[in-house]
């Protein structure tokens, strides 16, 4: 008897740290990913309110609200749905800080 499982791995790089001050390094939250379908991502600020989200594997967060208004320095928190290539989802959580 053989049996046999298929194993989907997927791999992120989540930075901790960005600067959005349009030198065009590290200017955007970008979370790089191998093997993931989609990322939901939601970016909270310290008194827990939603500022800005995206639903793309691309996406990512240029330190501005939904609204367009700079956000300011300080630590944020992030949510992400993270869905793999055979449609399993994950869920990670943590925080960026973002410096100007």
């Amino acid at each position: 008897d053989t049996t046999s499982k298929y194993i989907e791995a997927f791999n992120l790089v989540i930075p901790n740290v960005f600067t959005p001050n349009s030198d065009a390094i590290n200017d955007l939250f970008i979370i790089r990913s191998l093997g993931v379908q989609n990322i939901k991502g939601e970016i909270f600020n310290r008194w827990g309110t939603k500022i800005y989200e995206w639903n793309d594997a691309g996406g990512g967060w240029n330190g501005k609200t939904s609204a367009g208004a700079e956000s300011p320095s300080g630590t944020y928190y992030y949510i992400l749905n993270i869905t793999d290539k055979v449609g399993t989802e994950y869920l990670r959580k943590g925080f960026v800080e973002l410096i100007r």
